[in-house]
């Protein structure tokens, strides 16, 4: 399943641009959204109400972001793959769903930093057991395949990332948990570009413990995300701008 998943998800289309962009999807859109929300709540609520456990039933999944068309997409292919899967652009997702509805809950990298941990927070004093994962379109369908594939977020390798973006120089830190290899990308989207270009800054092993690594602010010019991924499959994101 997580192959499957993994090739369909990389064919939704990278239109991503910088945070203020506008949406797409009109009025169409937002009809169909309203019936996968309704539809969806109602398949929780029966769910709750049967004690379902969570082996015999699908993922629940909320996907949250700034792109509609991008949404429908995504929420198309993970009803596909069995889940039952809803997606929102709202502003206030967490009053308009119940993190106790769900599995696991995605917030696109068009979600700006304030509303992102906002949210992270509140979902998780809603459901202290979801799984709520910060995810980019590039990257994202491993992030989807990786994070379904666990039960919660304990024995990640990496506890922490962070950027520091100054004037002639970026500090990069990370701690680690366990010894695995560690690659820095920067994602950048220069001039008019609808596809990232990818600077790849680091690519070492590592062991237990924070880590720090310095570059020319020159190598993020126009740097949209930094992308930290351990072993090959775990990412953690920081965005630049």
């Amino acid at each position: 399943m997580k192959s499957s998943l993994r090739a369909a998800l990389l064919h939704v289309p990278l239109r991503m641009r910088r945070a203020g962009g506008a949406e797409r999807g009109g009025a169409g859109f937002n009809e169909r959204l309203e019936r996968h929300v309704k539809a969806f709540q109602q398949g929780a609520a029966a769910a709750r109400e049967g004690g379902e456990s969570m082996a015999s039933r699908p993922k629940r999944i909320l996907v949250i972001g700034k792109r509609a068309d991008i949404l429908e997409r995504g929420v198309a292919v993970l009803k596909k793959q069995g889940h039952a899967a809803a997606g929102t652009v709202s502003e206030s997702p967490d009053t308009e769903f119940h993190a106790g509805d769900f599995d696991l809950i995605t917030l696109g990298g068009g979600v700006d930093a304030a509303t992102r941990e906002r949210l992270h927070a509140r979902f998780k004093e809603q459901n202290k057991d979801v799984m709520v994962l910060d995810v980019y379109a590039p990257i994202a369908a491993q992030q989807i395949a990786w994070a379904l594939g666990r039960s919660s977020v304990e024995g990640e390798l990496g506890s922490a990332f962070s950027v520091a973006e100054g004037d002639d120089a970026i500090v990069a830190r990370a701690t680690i948990e366990r010894a695995c290899t560690l690659r820095l990308d920067i994602y950048s989207y220069p001039g008019s570009a609808l596809e990232p270009e990818v600077a790849r800054i680091v690519d070492t092993s590592v062991t237990p413990g924070t880590h720090e690594f310095r570059f020319e602010s020159e190598r993020a010019r126009d740097g949209f995300m930094a992308v930290l991924t351990l072993n090959g499959e775990e990412h953690h994101l920081h965005r630049l701008r």
